[in-house]
């Protein structure tokens, strides 16, 4: 395990109370879900996915809402045992499973019929001109496999209009990218919050 990851651990504990506590204080939809990335190194570490769950079942109201988002940054998909049983676990404390940039790395494929997912991610190289493989057929590819597995899937990086109209031709369920929100802090998403509430309703 690496040396950084207690660190990591830490920061991104303290981001998710911050988060909901934020949304908490918002005017925004009570079924609004908020999403983390967790790499496989911190699914395995057992105290901190202890931690996670006592902060679930402190906070009841956030069940069904706390996505978490399993990044393929290391080579530990190896481990589909030790992954499945840390995620039945999280499954019954309600927590939604994601799987990020699917189509991209050399595991995920294979792995997303092994483990008990909720939503996939397509990898944004499949939506935008900007990458030769979004002329290919992949995409329609992907929508089918996420379909036939029942699992919610999210388009990643929409920039352009014509992304939007690309998406909507295939089943896919949501979008996400700066055609729709540029990143920014807590005290800006409030604001839009206030200033269009018919959009996070």
């Amino acid at each position: 395990m690496s040396k950084k990851t207690p660190d990591i651990n830490i920061v991104t504990f303290n981001l998710i109370k911050d988060a909901f506590a934020t949304i908490r204080k918002s005017s925004v939809n009570k079924d609004f879900m908020l999403s983390f990335n967790f790499t496989v190194t911190m699914l395995l570490d057992e105290k901190f996915m202890n931690k996670i769950i006592h902060f679930i079942r402190k906070n009841p109201a956030i069940k069904n809402k706390f996505i978490i988002e399993l990044t393929e940054s290391e080579n530990n998909f190896i481990y589909l045992n030790e992954i499945n049983k840390v995620m039945q676990k999280l499954k019954q404390e309600s927590i939604l499973l994601s799987i990020d940039d699917v189509g991209t790395g050399y595991s995920n494929l294979l792995t997303i019929q092994e483990l008990p997912f909720d939503i996939m991610k397509i990898d944004r190289c499949f939506i935008s001109d900007r990458f030769a493989v979004s002329k290919s057929n992949m995409l329609e590819t992907l929508a089918t496999l996420g379909n036939a597995l029942n699992l919610t899937i999210v388009a990643e990086g929409i920039e352009t209009e014509s992304e939007v109209k690309k998406v909507n031709s295939f089943n896919i369920d949501l979008c996400q990218g700066f055609y729709y929100s540029t990143p920014c802090d807590a005290k800006t998403f409030i604001a839009r919050i206030e200033s269009e509430p018919h959009l996070y309703q």
